[in-house]
């Protein structure tokens, strides 16, 4: 049977892995805001759009022209914001599951 001290330390071990795991989420929900403000539009990027663009007059350049082209333009960009808030996730849900079900024996 563990003690009073014992159980108090599991529980700060866990309360401190609740709160990485929490911390991690708010990362990602900031990247994925951010994300969303900067490449969510109504309309959905158009290659032709982006080129005639890029090649086209200021005068005779258009919002969805404009929209298509960030969206190609930031692509890898994109997908680092994507790759980060994957991580930020299954970190999360790694400290989560401790949390919930322990630790595995033998688990680094």
């Amino acid at each position: 049977m563990k003690t009073q001290e014992e159980l108090q330390i599991e529980l700060n071990k866990r309360t401190l892995e609740a709160e990485n795991a929490i911390l991690k989420l708010d990362k990602a929900n900031m990247l994925l805001g951010h994300w969303m403000n900067e490449y969510a539009f109504v309309d959905k990027p158009d290659p032709m759009e982006a080129v005639k663009y890029w090649s086209s007059k200021a005068e005779e350049r258009t919002k969805i022209g404009e929209q298509s082209l960030k969206w190609f333009h930031d692509y890898g960009q994109i997908i680092g914001f994507v790759d980060i808030v994957s991580d930020y996730i299954y970190e999360s849900r790694k400290l989560l599951e401790k949390v919930v079900y322990g630790e595995k024996e033998g688990a680094a």
